[in-house]
Order: structure tokens, then C-alpha cells, then sequence
């Protein structure tokens, strides 16, 4: 995190671990996706780790402080941008993915349809199947079962 002059940088740095999971990634972003999954799709794709496919995110990649006026207003001011492993500032226009895919045909998962008919998560799957992962890995698949 890069803050405004005066103030100290903060580093988050991660180092690979002996029981990192190695199997392939793909992220889904849209232009809902800001912030937080923005600065992960950011680094993943930075550090060639993950396929980034869907459209463009949000591009919310500030961290912004309010302070309360005397006239009970509020001032909204960035204090900080988030900066990814290539040093490259995550920008107000967002993140690009590796592959855009066109606005989904009905249900995504998300809004509770099925993995099966949701486009994009169709293409995600084929994308790790093309990448080597088997059908009946549901960890690399689908997560870690919760």
C-alpha cells in the first residue's frame, strides 16, 4: 500500500509455503468485483498464477478515510492506492482480464443457478481441464470442500 507523502509504505509480501496448493487458478471478475478481490486478481495475474477471465472490475483500488465535519458533513479522502508485486498501481480503470467473456445468459451461480448453465463457470472449468485438471478433482475444481 503506497500512502500519500509523509506516511511509511506498507509491504505484504508471501512466500511460498512446502503445502501450497499448486494447481491451477482461474479468477472471475466483473464490474462488480472492486477493492479487496481487485488487489487478488491483481497479484495472481501479476505473478502468472492465475487466468483472470470475465470484464473489466470496478477499479476501487484506493483506500479512502471519512472525516466528520464541524457541519456533521463527511470528507471523503484517499489516504492510500494499492500498488501490486510489478509495482503497477491498481488504476480507476480497473483490472483487465486475460480472457473477456461476453455478459452471462442467465443465472450465474452466483444469483443461484447452476454451475452447469452458468457460461462463465463453464469457461473456467474448461480452462483448467485444458490445464490438466481431472473432472473428478473437486479441489482444484470447486475449493476445498467447508
Amino acid at each position: 500500500v503506497r500512502p500519500r507523502k509523509g506516511r511509511p509504505p506498507q509491504d505484504f509480501v508471501g512466500t511460498p509455503q512446502a503445502t501450497d496448493i499448486r494447481a491451477p487458478l482461474v479468477v472471475l471478475i466483473d464490474g462488480a468485483s472492486a477493492s479487496a478481490s481487485e488487489l487478488v486478481s491483481m497479484v495472481l495475474k501479476e505473478r502468472h498464477r492465475a487466468t483472470v477471465i470475465g470484464g473489466r472490475s470496478i477499479g476501487k483500488g484506493s483506500v479512502q478515510e471519512l472525516i466528520k465535519l464541524p457541519d456533521n458533513g463527511l470528507l471523503r479522502v484517499t489516504v492510500a492506492d494499492y500498488i501490486g508485486p510489478n509495482e503497477n498501481r491498481l488504476a480507476a480503470s480497473g483490472i483487465t482480464p486475460d480472457i473477456f467473456l461476453a455478459p452471462p445468459r442467465g443465472q450465474t451461480v452466483l444469483e443461484g443457478g447452476a454451475p452447469a448453465e452458468d457460461d462463465w463457470v463453464q469457461t473456467a472449468v474448461d480452462i483448467l481441464r485444458a490445464e490438466g485438471v481431472r473432472r473428478s478433482d473437486p479441489i482444484a475444481l470447486y475449493g476445498p470442500a467447508r
